[in-house]
């Protein structure tokens, strides 16, 4: 039985980049711009490679924390009863949870 399908993995992927971004610009930004010793390049190369690199491991985390939950039956027909955003939202908000 599959969980996941493109619409909930899109979705989710989405959500969690939009969650991370926000903590990326207040403290990137800054970071990066009173960053001495770099050009403009690397500086956008480094925010975006510390964004790439941040949002794999959160969307991998939250994809295999949630996985780990529907191993119990309650949180499996509860997550079954939902929508495909509303699935999507559960995934990204289970790492939240912790």
């Amino acid at each position: 039985m599959t969980y996941y399908n493109t619409k909930i993995i899109f979705t989710a992927a989405k959500l969690s980049l939009i969650n991370l971004l926000w903590l990326m610009v207040v403290i990137g930004i800054p970071m990066l711009v009173f960053a001495d010793g770099l050009n403009y390049v690397e500086r956008i190369l480094l925010f975006v490679l510390f964004t790439l690199t941040f949002w794999s491991l959160l969307f991998g985390f939250s994809l295999f924390f949630h996985r780990l939950s529907l191993r119990h039956p309650k949180n499996r027909q509860l997550y079954l009863a939902l929508g495909d955003v509303d699935k999507a939202e559960s995934i990204i908000n289970h790492l939240k949870a912790f």
